[in-house]
């Protein structure tokens, strides 16, 4: 034993020896010369990663699946080698020249790196679990069908988590029996075949068809072919499992009672618009509507059209509510607003096109009327005498197309009219007597203003036409006594002015004549003392004595200009 010792630590001196020679050795030889560095060339032209993008942001695959992976580098280089591809976990996954198999369920993250590692990119990677289908189960063994029937089949994939559970289906005598992708079986000639189900997991499962000839007829269930509602009749029918459409039967379903819930205020009502409530049939979602009134404070309640009523209040407030015209009043149908007495206020609701003659006639206590701009045209004497009467609103109903004769005759308290491009013109005397109305603004539609129009309206200062005018007749007596009408500008294309139309307008001062001119009536005008300039086209010289002589104005010949 100590002999052996002895060896041993001969041995150890000996190796100890024959390293420290050859270390001196080594630090003896001479040293290599160093790499020397690129040129400052290479440098220049070296391009280094500036963002790495794979083609997926994530992955996410079975046990077992490879996928190919790929990228994309900016700025674009001629050496994909230039990108490192790592996984943090081998375990969960294997990659070999760029295709990544996974190995076991579980998540992990590839690395994209450059090799300078200046830019590098992870991608979350998630492994699944793979379950296998185990086998294919079914009821059926052995199947028997009539010539022309057709049949599903059941068939249940074990385990139920299986990851793949799509069934495919193959029939062995397809000129016996089809089967669809989904697994119906049609019976198409007698015969004896077999269907294969299977799986992407190799599993597989066969049923024996066999094919007679079709005897006897089998129903199926009734199917609804359109249900009952609570206003008309169902159908239900059912066909022939085996014949299909060629051997159905059919029956009626009763019409259901309607089961209307609770109402549920959809509009809520006010004098000037009724409310709407709406109840819903619970069967048939039938929707029963319901008009709801302010009830209080009324005094009086009717019809004026149609599709038009009206509600008087006791503090004197009527509502017109509807739409369309108010019927044609006559001896066989009676005006019932006439019965009323009181009225103080009077509001026509949006729908309402039309007024019809006489309707508010003689209301004495009326002080306010609102009007709709869907009202298109108001009735011969639909406001005559309402002396107190303003309107809410100096412009008139955009839709207004026309006024009947003496409409708003002697509405004493009416302030302006100015009409909007709908408007084409008015009746006789439409607007006689409105002693307060100042302004008046005629679009360029209008084409016909009745006789004595605007006569006698004392404080009438300003009459407007617009650009375009087609009116070619101003007729007699339209201005008569218009005592604060200063100046006149008549539309480019009135022919005929005609008799008295300015008689007794004292304060006109001038007036301009257009080139379509072609007559002037008698007394046109008569009684303008305060006339000092009438101007028209020099071609209408010939007017000059004509002027003077119908106005019975002898101090107007010094007045006329030409071509002004």
């Amino acid at each position: 034993m100590k002999k052996m010792m002895v060896a041993l630590c001969f041995l150890a001196a000996l190796l100890t020896l024959f390293s420290c020679t050859k270390t001196e050795t080594t630090e003896d030889l001479p040293s290599l010369p160093a790499e020397s560095p690129s040129s400052t060339e290479e440098e220049e032209e070296a391009v280094f990663i500036e963002e790495i993008l794979p083609s997926f942001e994530q992955i996410r695959f079975y046990e077992g699946e490879k996928l190919t992976l790929s990228f994309e580098i900016s700025p674009a280089q001629p050496d994909d080698p230039t990108v490192l591809i790592t996984a943090a976990d081998e375990q969960i996954v294997a990659l070999e020249d760029g295709v990544l198999t996974a190995l076991k369920a579980g998540q992990t993250k590839l690395l994209f790196a450059s090799r300078d590692g200046n830019c590098q990119r992870e991608v979350d990677v998630t492994v699944l679990p793979y379950f296998a289908v185990d086998q294919i189960v079914c009821e059926i063994e052995t199947l028997t069908l009539d010539v022309g029937d057709s049949i599903a089949p059941v068939f249940t994939v074990l385990p139920e988590n299986a990851t793949r559970p799509a069934l495919t289906f193959r029939s062995s005598a397809p000129e016996i029996f089809s089967v669809s992708k989904e697994g119906r079986i049609k019976a198409l000639a007698v015969g004896q075949g077999t269907l294969t189900v299977s799986t992407a997991d190799e599993k597989e499962l066969t049923v024996s068809v066999t094919v007679v000839p079709h005897e006897n007829h089998r129903m199926g269930e009734w199917e609804i072919a359109f249900p009952a509602s609570c206003t008309e009749l169902g159908m239900r029918i059912r066909y022939c499992e085996i014949c299909g459409s060629e051997k159905y039967e059919y029956e009626g379903i009763e019409i259901l009672p309607h089961t209307y819930g609770d109402m549920e205020i959809v509009r809520p009502a006010t004098r000037e618009n009724n409310g709407l409530g709406q109840q819903t049939c619970g069967v048939c979602g039938d929707k029963k509507d319901t008009v709801l009134r302010v009830e209080e404070g009324v005094a009086a309640v009717g019809t004026l059209g149609p599709d038009i009523e009206f509600a008087f209040y006791e503090d004197g407030e009527l509502y017109v509510r509807g739409e369309g015209q108010f019927y044609a009043w006559s001896t066989e149908r009676i005006n019932p607003l006439s019965a009323l007495s009181g009225v103080k206020k009077v509001v026509v609701g949006e729908g309402v096109t039309l007024i019809s003659d006489y309707s508010f006639e003689g209301f004495e206590e009326l002080t306010e009327v609102k009007l709709p701009d869907s009202l298109q045209m108001i009735g011969t004497r639909a406001f005559f005498g309402c002396d107190k009467m303003t309107l809410t609103k100096k412009e008139m109903p955009k839709s207004l197309k026309f006024v009947g004769g003496a409409a708003f005759s002697g509405c004493k308290s009416i302030t302006a009219m100015l009409f909007d491009d709908a408007f084409i013109g008015c009746g006789q005397s439409a607007f006689e007597g409105c002693a307060a109305l100042e302004t008046v603004s005629l679009p360029a539609g209008v084409s016909s203003l009745g006789s004595r129009a605007f006569a006698e309206c004392g404080r009438l200062s300003q009459i407007h036409f617009a650009s375009g005018t087609a009116l070619t007749e101003l007729p007699s007596e339209l201005f008569v006594n218009c005592k604060s009408l200063g100046a006149a500008v008549l539309p480019e294309g009135v022919k005929t002015i005609g008799a008295a139309v300015f008689s007794g307008c004292t304060n006109l001062n001038s007036v301009s004549i257009g080139s379509a001119l072609e007559s002037i009536g008698k007394d046109a005008f008569k009684g303008c003392g305060g006339l000092k300039t009438v101007s028209y086209p020099e071609s209408k010289d010939y007017f000059d004595a004509h002027v003077i002589v119908a106005s019975g104005n002898e101090s107007a010949k010094a007045c006329i200009s030409y071509g002004k």
